[in-house]
C-alpha cells in the first residue's frame, strides 16, 4: 500500500476463525462481541444486570452470578433463548438459522439452531461473551446446572 493510498477493505474485516465444538463439530465463527447483542436488544431485560456487569469486567459470570441465574427458572430459560441468538449471531459456516415456526417444513440442507447440541452452543455462547477465559469451568458448571433442560422441552412449562 502506498503512503497516499486507502486501506484496502480487507485491512478492515476481521479473520474468522474455526472454532473446535465439545461434540468434535467446527464452525467457522465471528465474534461481535457482547455489546453488539446488547444494542441490538437480543439480550433479555432479566439478564441485563448480568449482561452490563460481563461487558464491564470484561470476564465471564462470578459464581455467585452463576447461582442466581442458574436458581431462577425464568432467567435459565431467557439464558437458553440468548444463548441460541448469540450462537445463530456468531457462527457464519455453516449458518445457524432459527427454528421454523411450528408446523413449517424444515429444510433438510439447513442446520437449525435446536439441532445443535447444548454443550456446543454454550461453548460458543462463552467464546462470543468472554473468549476462551475460565471456558472449561463455566461449561461444566453452566452445563451441568442445565441437565434437566433439553432441548426438546418446552421451557415455558420448566419456567412456570
Amino acid at each position: 500500500m502506498t503512503e497516499n493510498a486507502a486501506s484496502p477493505v480487507s485491512s478492515w474485516k476481521q479473520k474468522t476463525p474455526l472454532l473446535e465444538l465439545p461434540s468434535g463439530h467446527r464452525v467457522e465463527v465471528f465474534n461481535a462481541g457482547l455489546k453488539t447483542f446488547l444494542v441490538n436488544g437480543s439480550i433479555p431485560n432479566s439478564l441485563m444486570t448480568l449482561a452490563d456487569k460481563a461487558l464491564k469486567n470484561g470476564q465471564p459470570l462470578e459464581q455467585d452470578q452463576l447461582d442466581a441465574l442458574v436458581n431462577d427458572p425464568q432467567k435459565i430459560a431467557d439464558m437458553l433463548k440468548m444463548v441460541d441468538v448469540i450462537a445463530m449471531g456468531a457462527v457464519i459456516n455453516p449458518k445457524l438459522h432459527p427454528v421454523p415456526e411450528t408446523g413449517a417444513d424444515r429444510d433438510p440442507d439447513l442446520l437449525y439452531v435446536d439441532e445443535m447440541d447444548d454443550e456446543d452452543k454454550l461453548f460458543i455462547f462463552q467464546w462470543a461473551t468472554g473468549g476462551t477465559r475460565d471456558l472449561e469451568r463455566f461449561r461444566s458448571e453452566l452445563a451441568g446446572s442445565l441437565a434437566g433442560f433439553s432441548s426438546g422441552n418446552n421451557l415455558e412449562e420448566q419456567a412456570g
